[in-house]
């Protein structure tokens, strides 16, 4: 199935879930991000039990420092 990350295009496992995804994008242990599915920030002890389907939008969102 295909599901956007960041507005690009991923082929993802049939069943996945956000975790799955998180992990094979070397992102599931980074500190300081936000992940919202179609527009909802899901948090990170929810990861695991969010399953992916066909078309949905997942926005990754990195915190920086700065000023």
């Amino acid at each position: 199935m295909t599901v956007f990350v960041n507005q690009q295009p991923i082929e993802e496992a049939d069943a996945a879930t956000l975790l799955q995804l998180l992990t094979r994008l070397s992102l599931s242990d980074k500190k300081g991000i936000a992940v919202a599915v179609d527009a909802a920030v899901v948090p990170r002890a929810f990861w695991g039990t969010t399953p992916l389907t066909a078309n949905q939008k997942i926005t990754i969102l990195q915190a920086t420092q700065g000023g």
